[in-house]
């Protein structure tokens, strides 16, 4: 059963919302969450060569191909995949590693090799989901005060890294 980005995009877009750029932050100008090196990457097709001129639905597009397609968050349980879809946005590839190993606390077998596919997909749905998100929430977690320890000057934005890293998704309930 395919994992449904629709009921992701919400909970990513109230996380993300916006357009600018905030001193700092080493994303730069984004939209939406969307970033410059986001639209020169991505496989969308018709995009504005900048980020500041994307529509709402070019935005909801790239991060559906970028966090959701490429890395196939879709094959995981529903609230697993909005949970490392929701990590894909913020650290990328990290999200993957985070999902095995947690998976592997678990007591599943399986090799963390930092792509999902159908057998981390089939260990995923022998686990606990809320137990899962939660154990990739910490490694989120951890991950931002690494950032922060590394360069001093990303503390401004450790608190909601933080908070975000400990959102559960709403299909939890």
């Amino acid at each position: 059963e395919r994992a449904d980005y629709d009921l992701l995009y919400p909970w990513l877009h109230d996380h993300e919302k916006g357009r600018g750029a905030v001193l700092g932050d080493r994303g730069g100008y984004t939209v939406d969450g969307v970033t410059q090196a986001d639209v020169n990457r991505s496989r969308v097709p018709g995009l504005p060569g900048d980020v500041r001129n994307l529509t709402d639905d070019q935005v909801k597009a790239i991060l559906r191909d970028e966090y959701w397609e490429r890395p196939r968050v879709y094959l995981l349980p529903q609230a697993v995949a909005e949970k490392v879809g929701d990590c894909y946005v913020l650290w990328d590839a990290k999200a993957a590693w985070w999902l095995q190993t947690s998976i592997q606390a678990e007591g599943q077998e399986i090799d963390v090799d930092g792509d999902i596919g159908p057998q981390t997909a089939a260990a995923a749905r022998q686990c606990n989901p809320f137990r899962l998100c939660a154990r990739i929430a910490a490694y989120a977690g951890a991950r931002c005060a690494e950032i922060v320890a590394r360069d001093e000057s990303q503390r401004k934005f450790l608190a909601g890294w933080l908070d975000r890293a400990g959102n559960l998704p709403p299909s939890l309930g």
